[in-house]
């Protein structure tokens, strides 16, 4: 069911997928199977595919996200844009984030000591 104040929730055109989404399905495979999570209902996971009908591609979606599967069909051209937008930005963010921790490797006390010697 969707929400009242996101109208298209769950559909391909809503815009970028949840990031908590994108984390179900990992970049590699929904990239080779064509597959995007729109969205989740209790135990459902909306999933944008192209081919809505397959069995084998909906039976490893639930595998691996461990929910029931609705299929959303999309076609291929949309589809890919919108991996490669979601993907994309989850990757740009992640890296962000880790980037912006200080590196181990900055701090003065550890590039002032010497190394301790195994031999």
């Amino acid at each position: 069911m969707r929400s009242a104040e996101q109208p298209n929730a769950g559909t391909p055109d809503a815009g970028a997928p949840d990031a908590r989404l994108l984390k179900l399905v990992p970049a590699e495979f929904a990239s080779r199977h064509l597959v995007l999570p729109l969205g989740r209902d209790g135990g459902t996971l909306r999933v944008a595919v192209t081919e809505p009908a397959d069995p084998q591609v909906i039976d490893d979606l639930r595998f691996l996200t461990r929910f029931e599967i609705e299929p959303v069909p999309t076609d291929e051209y949309t589809l890919r844009r919108l991996i490669d937008q979601s993907y994309g930005s989850a990757r740009a963010a992640s890296r962000a984030s880790s980037s912006s921790a200080p590196a181990a490797s900055s701090s003065p006390s550890l590039s002032s000591s010497p190394s301790p010697s195994l031999s």
